[in-house]
Formats: C-alpha cells, structure tokens, sequence
C-alpha cells in the first residue's frame, strides 16, 4: 500500500485510495475523469525459485515449525524479496483493464474536534456522542464500556 500510495499519489485521506480488506492481495487503481481503471490481482501461490533455495527451505522450515530465530526471519525476508525484485510484474500478478467503473464518491469531509476523553483530534462524523453529551474517539469509548474485572 505504501508503494502505491508514493507512485500514484493516492492516499486514504483525498479519497482515491480505498482500503477493502479482504485479506487479498489485489488492487484496483482508477483515473476519474476518465472512467478507467486497472485492477492487479495475485492469482499464483508464491514459491520461491531464487539461488539460494535449499537455505530458503530450511529457513521456511524453521519458521513452520516455531523454531526461527529473529535472524532467520530477518534472512527469510532477504532472500525473498530479493528473489520477488528479480521477477516481471507479470510474473506476479494479473492485469485486468476496468472500463465504465463503478466509481466511489469522494472521501466525505468532517472537521476534526477533540475526544472528551483523551484530547486527540478526531473526525467528528467518527466521534460517539455519549448519554452524557461528552464526545469520545471510538477507542475511548470503548475503553469506558468494557467491564471491570
């Protein structure tokens, strides 16, 4: 999300980036005026297939088993993104083009008021207002509603 959001210039706040957490990993990027879009989409099972694959197997090995070192992990995680950066973005995911989108409205705007209860500014269409007339950040709202032990 990171990377897409310093290439295309997206982010959450402006509205045209848009989380969907689906637990997939896939990903539609559309230009409004123009009613397109590209959808990416990882359809494949990652297998590695870099140089170093016997040492990756062991490494995966460990991590399965729960017997991974902070030093594993952190080899792991080299070796396979070194081995994802070798790869064709076609190697990785599908491109489907998206005409006549269904396009989201803009992200509404709200001002930010403090929470009652912690100060922090907060969107106010996200505050709860409470029986009380006191207005709380859902975290702090929550944390007043959960029972005592």
């Amino acid at each position: 999300m990171d990377a897409l959001q310093v290439l295309l210039g997206t982010t959450l706040g402006k509205g045209n980036l848009l989380l969907r957490d689906y637990g997939k990993n896939a990903y539609t990027v559309f230009h409004r005026a123009q009613n397109y879009g590209l959808r990416f989409s990882r359809k494949k099972t990652y297998v590695y297939q870099g140089e170093n694959r016997k040492e990756y197997a062991a490494l995966e090995e460990r991590m399965n088993n729960g017997t991974a070192t902070p030093e594993d992990l952190k080899a792991q995680k080299y070796l396979k993104a070194r081995h994802l950066l070798a790869l064709s973005f076609a190697d990785l995911y599908e491109v489907e083009e998206i005409d006549g989108l269904l396009i989201p409205a803009y992200a509404p705007l709200a001002p930010s008021l403090p929470c009652d209860d912690c100060g922090e500014m907060t969107m106010s269409s996200r505050l709860v207002q409470t029986n009380d007339g006191e207005k709380r950040c859902q975290p702090c709202d929550k944390k007043r509603k959960a029972p005592a032990y």
